[in-house]
């Protein structure tokens, strides 16, 4: 279960900076 945590963490990181750099360039 420790790789699916991995997983998960890091799927809410990419998602984090996905939002952060979208909110970024509409503000662009």
């Amino acid at each position: 279960w420790l790789l699916a945590l991995g997983m998960l963490l890091g799927r809410l990181e990419v998602l984090t900076v996905l939002v952060l750099f979208t909110r970024a360039f509409w503000r662009g």
